[in-house]
């Protein structure tokens, strides 16, 4: 993983200095409670539910497991399954823990994870992500079975976003995680409480609570009054004021590629390839980082990670190129001054507003007048789903080994079982086969050739056009033990209130 940049250092420096201040005094709290404050907040507390981003997948860890979750490494490690195997091309077993409770007193048996699995699949994200499955079924009370149609070697990753429920009726959160959820208003504030009963035993922390705020000076706000003890997304100029303060922060390079979205339909723009190569060449992915995210940030090209399977390190970040891209536009017959609307979240992604107004200004050299729009997250993503979102921003966070699930899901033609982001409407035959054999490939070293090639056909095409990988901005109360986590997802189990 690379550094956050020359910027990016001078500003963790100063960190480094800040922190070794005097620590704040522990806000006023209930006893043994934590309060994170977050960009954004839980809208449903039906894991199966298609709204569920980021930041509410990160509350619902808390109170729903799955059967296996990634590491910093990238590999499966165990969580409701003890072990996995795959005794022939079309089939993985997967064994349950004995003895694990839900919330509401029953054991969980390899029936009701196998429904909870087969709702996954019933969605369109689930359907993208484990297209190759065919059915899940349960076998005796502990094994878990997915019937594929081939090899599907990435199986045992793709689990790890598709949380179990018991399936309970009602609205109730039924889970086996470590929390359980005592209060929740759709779209404010969630508090959890420990589940005593967690084969783990009752966590450190007793409550947890998660206040959204969508803009970043709120979260800091509730930081300083001591309102909360964690804040995620800080914004970059207030990091080293926090941690002069007295605050604990951290800034470490993350997975998340921000990046523009072009819808390519027949009468769209977008749909030369030259407006979207323009487009490419006349932002300055260096300013942005120099700029709006003051270096916390690393401007790239491509979707994976470098340490993915799919990151082609051949490919350097060109400077900001506003005459190359002006001059791809007259060929390509697009007018100078041409409106787009840029659609956006507020408060979605590090700085995003001001990120958006750059990239406006630097499109405007370039012969484009942007217009900034921001529209809700579950509206745009809708549109962005439907093909209906002409020109967006929108990040993707991908800790799996390899960008074939991205891949899949993102950039590969729009069908029953591919491209349910592809709101580019993007659609390459050599693209949609490599990814599709990558899924299958058993030699790691060929597979990570395969994706390559995925990566080098779509930085031809532009489809869309990935920015920045933002750095991952936390500040929290001296007193609390916390390590972020590559996956950005907070863990209540994994605090601490220290003396």
């Amino acid at each position: 993983m690379r550094s956050p940049g020359l910027a990016g250092l001078a500003s963790l420096a100063l960190l480094a200095l800040a922190c070794d201040r005097a620590p704040s005094p522990m806000p006023q709290a209930a006893p043994r409670t934590v309060r994170v404050v977050v960009p954004a907040g839980l809208l449903s507390l039906d894991v199966h539910a298609p709204e569920h981003e980021e930041f509410a997948l990160s509350i619902l860890r808390n109170v729903y497991e799955p059967l296996v979750e990634l590491g910093d490494d990238f590999g499966p490690r165990p969580v409701l399954a003890e072990s996995w195997h795959s005794p022939d091309d079309h089939t993985w077993v997967f064994r349950l823990r004995p003895g694990v409770r839900l919330h509401d007193g029953r054991v969980l048996d390899a029936t009701m994870a196998a429904a909870a699995l087969n709702r996954h699949l019933a969605q369109p994200w689930g359907v993208n992500l484990l297209q190759p499955v065919e059915k899940v079924e349960a076998e005796g009370a502990r094994d878990v079975v997915f019937r594929t149609r081939g090899v599907f070697l990435s199986l045992p990753e793709r689990l790890a976003t598709f949380f179990v429920d018991g399936g309970a009726a009602g609205g109730r959160a039924v889970g086996t995680g470590r929390y359980r959820v005592v209060d929740w208003q759709p779209g404010g504030r969630v508090a959890l409480e420990g589940f005593p009963h967690h084969r783990d035993g009752s966590p450190a922390v007793a409550r947890i609570e998660f206040l959204p705020a969508g803009e970043g000076a709120e979260r800091v706000r509730l930081l300083r009054r001591g309102e909360a003890q964690l804040a995620l997304d800080v914004p970059p100029d207030a990091m080293v004021q926090l941690a002069g303060e007295g605050f604990a922060t951290h800034a470490r390079p993350g997975l998340r590629v921000v990046f523009l979205g072009l819808n390519g339909a027949p009468g769209s723009p977008f749909h030369d390839r030259r407006v979207r190569e323009a487009i490419s060449r006349g932002v300055d992915r260096a300013g942005l980082i120099a700029g709006p995210l003051r270096g916390f940030g690393e401007p790239t090209l491509q979707l994976p990670a470098d340490g993915q399977m799919g990151h082609d390190r051949s490919l350097a970040v060109p400077p900001g190129d506003a005459i190359g891209a002006r001059a791809l536009l007259v060929a390509a017959g697009l007018e100078a001054g041409r409106r787009l609307q840029l659609e956006y979240v507020p408060g979605k992604y590090l700085e995003i507003e001001t990120v958006v107004r750059t990239l406006a200004t630097q499109l405007a050299a370039a012969g484009l007048d942007v217009i900034p729009r921001p529209r809700r997250y579950v509206e745009l993503i809708a549109d962005v789903e439907a093909g209906r979102s002409p020109f967006y921003v929108l990040g993707w966070l991908d800790d799996s080994r390899a960008a074939d699930s991205a891949y899949a899901a993102l950039l590969h033609t729009p069908g029953p079982r591919f491209g349910s982001v592809n709101g580019s409407r993007y659609s390459n035959a050599r693209f949609d086969e490599l990814v599709e054999m990558a899924e299958v490939e058993e030699d790691a070293p060929h597979r990570g050739e395969m994706l390559r090639e995925a990566t080098r056909i779509v930085t031809q095409d532009w489809p869309l056009v990935p920015l920045y990988r933002q750095s991952d901005l936390y500040a929290h109360d001296r007193k609390l033990g916390f390590r972020p986590r590559l996956d950005r997802r907070v863990r209540g189990w994994e605090l601490a209130l220290l003396p």
